[in-house]
């Protein structure tokens, strides 16, 4: 049953038949106006009583304040976008007990705070997308636990300490963005070839250091790559020539990468 946008957006209070609701489809593009034309509104509670909701789309709907706790109630949840509202707050952990949770994106909102250890948990995501943020703290290492995750997006955010090395288990990964983390540390390891299936990947402006591993040319589908405003050093290497797919590998304003071989794509 697919339920879309009332004329108002209070009537979700009343409505009795919530409970019976599995698709709940009330959100536009960031670009286009809020669905409901307020400055402000806080998250709809009753929401939270659709036991057999599995879609929940309330991106760019002009929600304000935190997520509800209750939001764990919805414990037959596969989707979950909240992005591009005024959401603020930490991330609630009842969230993390929605273990049917296949894509989940709270980007472009104000919510604060880490991300909590407990993400771990949701081992069936394949979409996870904490961009553009105020998200605080490391990384953690739990997220190894997410084998089927397909698209990471954690850019924008204050993020910081070293990438965990657990990060370069997830072998399903196609984009990898965690770009625009300035206090984001480490370096990139051999166990980046772990990626094989890796398309896309954003390191650029955070605090990366030492060398470009020669392991990185094991990346076959790798199309598009940001190194850019690091602190990496020393050569390029040449197993990157491999890379046949790679349309871009930008990597200006690091400390001193040289490069000794003729290599198209490159932007240094």
């Amino acid at each position: 049953m697919l339920f879309k946008a009332p004329s108002a957006f209070q009537i979700a209070y009343s409505l009795i038949f919530l409970k019976s609701v599995d698709v709940i489809n009330w959100g536009t593009d960031k670009a286009s106006p809020p669905t409901f034309g307020y400055d402000c509104i806080p998250f709809p509670h009753a929401l939270c009583l659709s036991s057999q909701l599995t879609n929940l789309n309330l991106q760019n709907t002009s929600l304000s304040g935190a997520i509800p706790d209750e939001i764990g109630s919805l414990t037959a949840l596969r989707y979950l976008n909240l992005s591009s509202n005024k959401l603020s707050g930490d991330i609630p952990l009842s969230l993390f007990s929605l273990v049917q949770l296949e894509r989940v994106s709270l980007g472009e909102t104000r919510i604060t705070g880490p991300i909590p250890s407990e993400i771990g948990q949701l081992s069936n995501l394949t979409s996870l997308g904490l961009f553009n943020m105020c998200l605080t703290g490391p990384i953690p290492s739990e997220i190894g636990n997410l084998k089927s995750l397909q698209h990471l997006s954690l850019f924008g955010n204050n993020l910081s300490g070293e990438i965990p090395a657990t990060l370069w288990d997830l072998k399903s990964l196609l984009r990898l963005h965690i770009q625009c983390n300035r206090s984001l540390s480490g370096s990139i390891p051999p166990g980046i070839a772990n990626l094989s299936l890796l398309e896309e990947l954003d390191i650029s402006e955070c605090s990366i250091t030492g060398q470009i591993p020669r392991e990185i040319g094991l990346l076959s589908q790798l199309t598009w790559l940001w190194l850019n405003d690091n602190q990496l050093e020393g050569p390029i290497p040449k197993e990157m020539a491999n890379l046949q797919r790679l349309k871009c590998a930008e990597m200006k304003g690091n400390l001193s990468l040289t490069c000794d071989f003729e290599f198209s794509p490159l932007e240094l």
